[in-house]
């Protein structure tokens, strides 16, 4: 059980204030991306479920692959270093699909491929998580 001079005591350090802030940004972005993605993809001529299923298969695919291996490739690289890594490249590819919508320019294939990317760093983010809060708090 957590006393409060232990809660006091974690607020106090400047490493989990800065992980929990991170954490805030980034949970909320990519709570937002899928559900915005979902409404982009239905919302496109001639789109049906099956297309949204496309995407979504697409991202399902490459987390599934490289799952195994993101906790080998977390403790080799760092776990803080791939956690950064993954987060800003998802959220260059969270931009970039963002343009496109707005530009009128997107296709099927293109998010396809960057739901694909996406998948991928989800595979290498999950399993360096865990390994960071040691690290953080001790």
């Amino acid at each position: 059980m957590t006393t409060p001079s232990a809660g006091r005591a974690l607020v106090a350090n400047d490493h989990y204030r800065r992980l929990f802030a991170s954490r805030v940004i980034s949970n909320v972005g990519n709570g937002i991306q899928p559900i915005a993605l979902a409404f982009g993809v239905l919302a496109l001529p001639g789109a049906t479920a099956s297309t949204l299923s496309i995407v979504l298969v697409a991202t399902a695919i490459p987390l599934v692959v490289v799952l195994p291996f993101g906790g080998v490739i977390a403790d080799r690289l760092g776990a803080a270093r791939v956690i950064a890594t993954t987060d800003i490249v998802v959220s260059l590819v969270v931009a970039i699909e963002a343009a496109l919508f707005l530009t009128g320019t997107v296709t099927i294939p293109v998010l396809a491929v960057l739901a694909a990317i996406v998948g991928g760093l989800a595979g290498l983010w999950y399993p360096a998580y865990p390994a960071l809060v040691p690290d953080v708090v001790r």
